[in-house]
């Protein structure tokens, strides 16, 4: 589960692009999320996230969905836009897609969620954090060939002048966790800055700087749907 909590600063608006706990903050407590990203499969008519509340304030819940480029998605509808969430109480976000979409290819768009704390009765002076999560939502169309399994096999990796261009042909979007070449290892974290939230869209292809040699072998793991990372997978380098 990702856990979220309010931090202490200077800034009014503190963006997390991965969730944060504290079990030792009594105060804050933490809400979290069901799961650490959305599978939108095109055959249901809506797709759902859980949101709790462990802590003892009740938070105001604004939710919407982003492109890449970070503009909010006609495509995509979240109900509610807008709730109280109470102390000790859960809740659902709905995702609803309204616009059209490409059928030939899984999409990845992104569910944003702001938790906005109550400003103190006794102290109105106090300075309160929102906090901002971002998770990836794949809209997954019907008839899709292969599988996500399948698709991060296939990858076609290139190496040229130390840069590595991952290609991907297949109808399904991979999420890169781990890339390591005889020379060079790298963690999730720093896979995620490397290549973008660590995503190599469908049928498309990005290209991160990173320390190779052609007819070499790379090792690599992807997120799986339940967001766990899986055994790692080898490749050649062309």
């Amino acid at each position: 589960m990702i856990k979220i909590k309010p931090l202490l600063g200077v800034a009014l608006l503190f963006i997390a692009n991965h969730a944060l706990a504290d079990e030792k903050n009594e105060s804050a407590g933490s809400l979290s999320m069901g799961a650490t990203r959305v599978i939108y499969r095109a055959q249901e008519k809506e797709a759902a996230m859980p949101i709790m509340n462990h802590t003892h304030l009740t938070y105001l819940i604004q939710s919407w969905i982003e492109d890449k480029n970070g503009i909010r998605a006609k495509e995509f509808v979240v109900t509610p836009p807008l709730f109280q969430l109470k102390s000790q109480k859960n809740s659902q976000l709905r995702m609803v897609a309204v616009g059209n979409l490409p059928q030939d290819r899984e999409s990845v768009y992104y569910l944003i969620s702001k938790a906005i704390p109550p400003t103190p009765e006794e102290n109105k002076n106090m300075l309160q954090l929102a906090i901002k999560t971002r998770m990836k939502l794949f809209y997954r169309p019907e008839g899709l060939q292969g599988s996500p399994e399948q698709s991060a096999v296939s990858l076609i990796w290139q190496c040229n002048n130390d840069n590595i261009k991952i290609i991907n042909n297949s109808d399904y979007s991979v999420v890169i966790a781990k890339l390591a070449t005889a020379a060079k290892s790298v963690t999730t974290d720093k896979v995620m800055d490397l290549i973008k939230g660590g995503l190599v869209p469908a049928k498309d292809s990005v290209t991160v700087r990173f320390i190779c040699q052609s007819n070499s072998q790379i090792r690599y793991a992807v997120m799986n749907d339940f967001g766990g990372i899986t055994d790692k997978l080898t490749a050649t380098l062309q």
